[in-house]
């Protein structure tokens, strides 16, 4: 993406000491923003590096509750990414809820469920037990995150949205799932 910045690239690739000699020693941003609403904050959440993530936040002041244009905030960057560690800091250190969602009413389980990240779900059913309701959720397009597990082909995880967590859906003729 052209407007990009390298303190963006460089959080993006977790490199904790190339963000650091970019701000300090190039004096460039850490607060820059794409045209869509990223900051250097949201690239990290990506990148898995809790480091990182720290030191933008403590250091430099960039926002854990600053959402990009499509309203997807930090947390549900580390929830695509599957980051236990970083889904915890963000909870527990920075009070970010897990029942945000985004513009097309994403949370946290839509973005675990998508890439298929079960071991992050169960941490989160087990260790979160008020936010199991979030995965009987729907978007916009009506579409829970077993919808998505389903999709992208996460056997292992249809099997726990199913059976443990009971989520269910009825099959249509078009191979979609639906709500019953």
């Amino acid at each position: 993406n052209e407007d990009q910045t390298l303190v963006h690239h460089a959080a993006w690739s977790g490199n904790f000491d190339l963000v650091q000699y970019l701000i300090t020693e190039q004096d460039l941003s850490p607060t820059a923003v794409t045209k869509i609403g990223l900051t250097a904050l949201h690239y990290a959440s990506w990148s898995l590096n809790l480091s990182l993530v720290k030191e933008l936040i403590t250091t430099y002041q960039l926002d854990p509750h600053q959402a990009d244009s499509n309203g997807k905030l930090p947390i549900h960057y580390a929830a695509e990414s599957g980051d236990i560690l970083l889904l915890e800091l963000y909870v527990k250190d920075y009070k970010c809820s897990l029942s945000l969602t985004d513009k097309d009413r994403w949370n946290i389980f839509h973005y675990s469920s998508f890439k298929g990240h079960l071991h992050f779900i169960k941490h989160v059913t087990s260790h979160h037990s008020h936010s199991i309701s979030l995965l009987h959720s729907i978007d916009k397009k009506g579409h829970m995150p077993l919808h998505f597990a389903r999709q992208n082909g996460h056997t292992q995880l249809v099997k726990f949205l199913k059976e443990d967590m009971k989520c269910e859906t009825k099959e249509k003729a078009n191979d979609e799932c639906v709500l019953l």
